[in-house]
């Protein structure tokens, strides 16, 4: 049925003179059961804790259509100043379901206009910090 992710799904976990590792866990097939799921795959996973890598059928994977993303509560809403001005607007007197949609896509909207993305920013200043802690090392070689 072919695969993707690593290789070997077995090793003996010695060190590199001994080292065995083989392909020893895999999925088969009949042509009849291909016909009804022509889309199937088998990914090998990364292995854990065992010897073996877990693999993974999947007889109709998904079409890789994304699905919108669950809205999450961030906590760090509470310290800004401006977040209760955007629940009091969702939560006025509609019924629950539609002030929970109501305050999800307004918290969303105000969290991407005064926040960004805090994960891309937080990357761009490690990037920097690492940067200058390289210039840092580099400057102070020289004396």
């Amino acid at each position: 049925m072919g695969f993707t992710g690593p290789r070997f799904t077995w090793t003996n976990k010695r060190n590199f003179n001994a080292l065995v590792q083989e392909r020893i866990d895999r999925f088969f097939a009949n042509p009849s059961w291909c016909a009804v799921h022509p889309d199937a795959r088998v990914t090998h996973l990364t292995r854990c804790v065992s010897d073996h890598c877990p693999v993974l059928l999947e007889p109709n994977p998904s079409n890789g259509i994304p699905l919108p993303r669950p809205f999450r509560f961030q906590s760090f809403w509470l310290s800004a100043l401006s977040f209760p001005r955007i629940v009091s607007e969702a939560w006025g007197s509609c019924p629950l379901q539609a002030a929970i949609d109501c305050f999800s896509r307004k918290a969303s909207d105000w969290n991407k206009h005064h926040f960004g993305n805090i994960f891309g920013r937080k990357k761009r200043v490690l990037a920097q910090l690492n940067g200058l802690s390289l210039l840092l090392r580099v400057a102070f070689s020289f004396f």
